[in-house]
């Protein structure tokens, strides 16, 4: 078990896809994804953006075999966004063959139980109610990390 101020060791080489349209939860995310010892992080605005991203990174090459060179390991999604919503995005992930087993944690400040539910429903394996502590987001994403084995680059 990882102490509470330690770095986490095995998903150190994950790669991390954020998807939320506020810049500064993003830049939340994102440091505190660095104070546990993550490097491999991508930001995206919009489900629209981050699915685009999901496809080029795990999908394989057109006309290939081949294994994606670079995949995403974990998505840590908003609720509400502009264009296409987490949920609207974690549907459309799990309809994809290629996609339907990464990870996904929903960042929500929709507290009500048939939310959070749905989100789950839907594949989600976590969620984080916003407004979050660093410490809470720390923990929770801890959690999450230990539980990922990166894909081979």
């Amino acid at each position: 078990m990882t102490a509470p101020n330690s770095p986490v060791t095995l998903p150190l080489q994950a790669n991390v896809l954020i998807v939320e349209d506020h810049v500064q939860t993003r830049h939340v995310v994102r440091t505190v994804l660095k104070h546990i010892g993550v490097r491999n992080i991508t930001e995206a605005q919009d489900g629209l953006a981050a699915l685009k991203l999901l496809q080029e990174r795990n999908l394989p090459r057109h006309g290939t075999d081949a294994a994606p060179s670079n995949p995403f390991d974990i998505v840590i999604c908003d609720w509400v966004m502009p264009e296409m919503t987490g949920v609207e995005l974690l549907r459309e992930v799990r309809k994809n063959v290629f996609l339907s087993k990464v990870p996904f944690c929903m960042l929500t400040g929709e507290n009500e139980r048939s939310a959070i539910m749905e989100a789950i429903d839907h594949g989600a394996e976590d969620y984080i109610l916003k407004p979050f502590s660093t410490k809470t987001l720390e923990e929770k994403l801890r959690k999450i990390l230990a539980s990922v084995t990166p894909k081979p680059r």
